[in-house]
């Protein structure tokens, strides 16, 4: 009777591990998570589950003498590294990509610092700087892709794709100024960097998504008309920009050209009001 409790207890804690993984799943499909705190959920499951198993095994079929003590550090240790162990790991991780989402959403420098990795040679190294010149992070090759070797979050980070975008002032002597992990570092000018500065980076061919509490209008005035639109089902273009107010074309998705064009506003002072797909 005991071994079949201890059976059902495991299988029980399994599935367990189980759920957790395709929760973990389901969310991540939805949401950039911290990777760190992905593993840190997975290891906090994985340490339930075998907790408990061996608190089982300690209660039901074991025979030491500290039994006991050994059946509390257990049994804690499975409350602790419990499923809302891991779900707080994870609401964690949402939260810091909340913060990183209404840190794109704000303008805080003239322009963008783009990174021709196309550009460079595998040879070649980037490196972000302190105002002292101490190397802070560096941009390397590895395993046919260009990546930072530390964690970095800027504007736009993509390297699979080969995008990096770092919010950036122009040129200052023979350095970029750049935003990035919420603090300033520089950048050195190379043949593969660039500045662009908003107003020409928003009329270059990226796709741009609105919704419906900033909708595309006939005119760059507040009170225009508004053009009805499905915002699911359209993607825009920026052509032309006056002020906070961007002149788009509008496509439908899968196609090439645009079925009509208006105005949307595109930042309210220092805040973007529009979606920038940067990764394509």
């Amino acid at each position: 009777m005991k071994r079949i409790i201890y059976l059902i207890f495991t299988i029980a804690n399994f599935c367990l591990l189980i759920a957790i993984i395709a929760l973990v799943i389901y969310l991540y499909s939805g949401e950039t998570f911290n990777k760190d705190n992905v593993y840190i959920s997975f290891f906090g499951a994985f340490l339930s589950m075998s907790s408990m198993i061996l608190w089982v095994w300690n209660i039901l079929i074991s025979r030491k003498e500290n039994s006991n003590i050994y059946s509390v550090v257990l049994f804690l240790t499975h409350i602790y590294y419990s499923p809302f162990y891991s779900i707080r790991v994870l609401r964690r991780s949402m939260l810091n990509n909340s913060d990183e989402k209404e840190f794109k959403r704000k303008i805080i420098t003239s322009g963008l610092l783009t990174i021709d990795v196309y550009n460079m040679s595998k040879k070649d190294y980037l490196y972000i700087l302190s105002e002292d010149e101490i190397v802070l992070n560096t941009l390397v090759y590895d395993n046919a892709v260009w990546r930072f070797i530390n964690d970095i979050q800027c504007r736009a980070y993509y390297p699979d794709c080969g995008i990096i975008f770092f919010d950036s002032f122009q040129k200052e002597g023979e350095r970029y100024k750049v935003y990035y992990n919420d603090k300033w570092g520089y950048i050195l000018a190379e043949n593969y960097t660039k500045y662009i500065s908003w107003d020409d980076f928003i009329t270059t061919d990226i796709f741009i998504s609105t919704i419906d509490s900033n909708p595309v209008r006939l005119s760059p005035e507040i009170n225009s008309e508004i053009l009805p639109l499905d915002y699911n089902n359209v993607y825009l273009m920026g052509k032309q920009v006056e002020d906070e107010w961007l002149f788009v074309d509008i496509y439908l998705l899968e196609q090439i050209e645009p079925f009509s064009s208006g105005w949307v506003k595109w930042r309210n002072q220092d805040m973007l009001l529009i979606d920038i797909n940067y990764n394509l």
